[in-house]
């Protein structure tokens, strides 16, 4: 969960950096997004119901749509750098 919320806070902080009006609202955002994510991660996985399930598949669920998305985009720069022959 520490990783995913290091990874969304990065990557938004460059995207907030390029658009200056975005700077300081952007970043509160980044950060009240990191603080409830964790948050909710943290209130399922100390339940005492089936719940707890839920807490450990959550941080699952976001990688894996991250992780394919990286993949995708390193697939397309791939295809649009042709090699001189």
């Amino acid at each position: 969960m520490h990783g995913i919320c290091t990874a969304t806070v990065g990557y938004g902080m460059s995207f907030v950096k390029k658009h200056k009006k975005l700077f300081y609202c952007g970043t509160f955002a980044l950060l009240m997004i990191s603080i409830i994510y964790h948050g909710i991660f943290n209130m399922l996985v100390q339940s005492d119901s089936w719940l707890k399930y839920l807490g450990f598949v959550l941080p699952l669920t976001t990688y894996i749509p991250v992780v394919y998305k990286l993949i995708k985009s390193v697939r397309n720069k791939k295809k649009e750098v042709q090699p001189l022959s």
